[in-house]
């Protein structure tokens, strides 16, 4: 087991190259179809903060994150 501790912490820009090297190594299978350019196009979107990640880290290795969008609610607007 590794020694280093597990950090959680928020995505930041500088993040992006390599969460997509990581998703697209090692996300895709039979069950998960990921295409290559929406993948990109939704973790390039961390930049402008439409899209928000939290990651796992260990060490200076990003082992994990779970990305989703930013939107406002729209249940109950009028």
């Amino acid at each position: 087991m590794n020694d280093v501790a597990l950090i959680i912490r928020s995505a930041q820009t500088d993040d992006i190259a390599e969460m997509t090297a990581l998703l697209l190594e090692h996300g895709p299978n039979p069950w998960n179809y990921l295409p290559e350019d929406e993948v990109r196009a939704h973790l390039q979107s961390i930049a402008d903060g439409s899209v928000e990640a939290v990651l796992a880290q260990r060490g200076e290795q990003i082992v994990g994150f779970v990305s989703y969008l930013c939107r406002p609610p729209t249940h109950g607007a009028d």
